[in-house]
């Protein structure tokens, strides 16, 4: 039998894009796992901690003893060399496996960019990490051309050694839409603002909405998301912004179903899933024209410039674009997790 040890130990702190693309892909290899018995796969985490995944009926939630700092660079490498299992990562972590028993996936290498202003040390540390990957993963993993591209330059690996998998869309459909949040903001009014979603990194742009909202002030704004650990000088103190914060699923899919446009400002991505969630809620979205939102969205989102504050609202919000019928057949977690299913499945274990 053909054990997998998966780090689980994402799923031990707030969710986020990495993390619902960690479960989204466990969930649907489980599925796989109820006719395939030659593959064993067990979701490791440090012990005493307190997981946020679901459970599944085939992968066991296994917590393994360990000390303070010594879960991911010695207690998780002990076990995996223990049970000669291969190691899978799927949120950027350190290989685990000996050799290169190790299948890990590079969401992007964001970190590394200049533009993002990280401290020296967090640039050190995620460099480190990366070269670490590149050296030791037999496969590695990740969510667009654009980051495959960057992981080969930045990196020195062989592009074949790297395989692109798409993040998906169905996990909104279990999703009940939470319409008290129109309630609870009684100032937002359904399909009558823009919407925008994500954590406040500077990359992500967010100034491009308070720039653009100060220049438009009859159109409403809603922005959601969480204030980073990093230093956010954001001010969303404007009287046609509605700054949420961090609002929960059921609430977002409200939100998203019922915008007039969703706005995605980012300069860098790896693969951006809001406006895929906004697409399969049945709104329009539009873009930045950066990184890898044109590779993803293709001809069914509106682009524009993520430095032109002066942008015309309307020729964003009445542009006509290519249905999103077959960008919701392309982009798949049953395909993703398909993808790893067959790399896991491919693999030597005498490597």
């Amino acid at each position: 039998m053909k054990k997998i040890v998966v780090d689980g130990s994402l799923f031990c702190y707030k969710h986020s894009g990495v993390q619902r693309f960690a479960e989204e892909i466990l969930s649907e290899l489980d599925l796989l796992l109820d006719t395939d018995k030659e593959i064993d796969i067990e979701l490791v985490y440090p012990q005493g901690a307190t997981l946020s995944v679901k459970s599944f009926r085939n992968i066991r939630l296994q917590p393994i003893s360990h000390s303070i700092f010594s879960y991911s660079l010695y207690s998780l490498p002990k076990y995996v060399r223990k049970n000669k299992a291969i190691f899978c990562g799927l949120a950027n972590e350190f290989p685990a496996g000996p050799g290169k028993k190790n299948i890990i996936c590079i969401h992007d290498i964001i970190p590394l960019k200049k533009e993002v202003n990280f401290s020296f040390l967090r640039v050190r540390w995620n460099l480190i990490k990366f070269k670490c990957i590149a050296k030791k993963a037999n496969v590695i993993f990740t969510v667009s051309e654009t980051s495959k591209n960057d992981i080969s330059i930045a990196l020195g690996v062989q592009k074949e050694r790297i395989h692109v998998i798409y993040n998906g869309w169905e996990h909104l459909i279990n999703i009940v839409p939470d319409e008290h949040v129109f309630i609870k903001f009684p100032e937002i009014e359904k399909c009558k603002y823009i919407y925008a979603l994500g954590n406040l990194f500077p990359y992500k742009n967010f100034k491009w909405v308070i720039e653009v909202a100060k220049r438009n002030p009859d159109y409403k704004f809603v922005v959601a998301g969480n204030v980073t650990k990093f230093k956010c000088d954001l001010d969303f103190n404007v009287p046609n912004i509605i700054y949420l914060g961090f609002v929960s699923d059921e609430e977002n899919k409200a939100l998203l179903t019922n915008c007039r446009l969703f706005v995605q400002p980012s300069k860098l991505e790896g693969f951006g899933i809001p406006p895929l969630e906004a697409l399969a809620c049945g709104s329009k979205v539009a873009v930045a024209k950066a990184s890898c939102l044109p590779e993803i969205y293709q001809d069914c989102a509106t682009y524009f410039n993520p430095d032109d504050y002066d942008v015309n609202l309307v020729d964003l919000i009445e542009d006509v674009v290519a249905p999103a019928d077959k960008l919701m057949e392309k982009y798949s977690w049953k395909k993703a997790a398909l993808k790893v299913y067959a790399v896991i499945k491919a693999f030597n274990v005498n490597k």
